[in-house]
């Protein structure tokens, strides 16, 4: 029988007063872990919880969920058991997952305990995560949930297809895929032969390579919005012919006289 505490609710759209994003970079990630591993005598699970949720893409109450019959160290896999009528599926542990989670058996049903030796609910979880934010003095506050969105991005950046990235995050509807591939810079390398550097990048001297940053979206690219090729592209996961031409549009970097009445940034 699961956890059935109620799971703590997440913003809807990103308050850009409250944080920039919705999901946080691989530096953030790091820097959070570390504070978990340094704050309390629990620092170990806290730490885990963190790194599961990332690469897993698990909501805090998937997280708080777990247990040990979904591990399978043998064959080294995670079964994952999605909430609001999610698709379950089996996922690869990495090395360093299977060493974390070896250190917590306990020989209990739950994965992560409290120092009552009960389960994790998901509104503790979201407690402990926003004080491990704060130690780790982060520029923005942050919750849980911005894991998941943070697993979605980095897999939508290292080219996996959008199909794909519904299996893994659980998706019944593709609609809730789409906006992590709509806006990912690297799916659009090699659609213009003379790619620019995004101006920050210019000014750091760091070349003409793009940052893998998906809230760049596609700055960096002189493309044009009759470009088939991106077009075609960003139809693919869902966007309508003028849903792409404007994102194209709007995207541009430097802006450009064109037909249309645009506002130079």
């Amino acid at each position: 029988m699961g956890n059935s505490a109620a799971e703590q609710a997440t913003p809807a759209t990103v308050n850009p007063t409250v944080r920039p994003r919705a999901y946080l970079t691989q530096r953030e990630i790091d820097k959070l872990m570390d504070a978990a591993r340094s704050g309390s005598r629990y620092g170990h699970r806290d730490s885990t919880m963190i790194l599961i949720a990332y690469r897993h893409g698990l909501r805090p109450s998937e997280l708080c969920d777990l247990q040990w019959s979904q591990v399978d160290f043998n064959a080294g896999t995670l079964r994952v058991r999605r909430r609001k009528q999610g698709s379950p599926g089996t996922h690869p542990l990495q090395d360093d997952e299977i060493r974390a989670l070896r250190r917590l058996q306990r020989g209990r049903t739950f994965v992560f305990l409290t120092e009552r030796d009960g389960p994790m609910t998901p509104k503790a979880f979201h407690a402990l995560f926003v004080r491990i934010g704060q130690r780790a003095e982060l520029a923005f506050p942050v919750h849980p949930h911005m894991l998941r969105h943070t697993c979605g991005y980095l897999l939508a950046n290292r080219g996996h297809d959008t199909r794909s990235l519904q299996a893994y995050l659980g998706h019944k509807n593709i609609q809730h895929t789409v906006r992590y591939t709509e806006t990912t810079p690297d799916r659009f390398r090699g659609s213009c032969p003379d790619p620019l550097p995004h101006p920050q990048e210019h000014k750091r001297g760091g070349g003409s390579d793009l940052s893998s940053d998906p809230a760049l979206d596609l700055k960096g690219h002189r493309l044009t919005e009759d470009n088939e090729e991106a077009i075609a592209e960003l139809m693919r996961v869902g966007l309508t012919r003028g849903q792409a031409k404007d994102l194209i549009l709007e995207a541009r970097w430097p802006p450009t006289t064109t037909k249309r009445k645009t506002t130079n940034r």
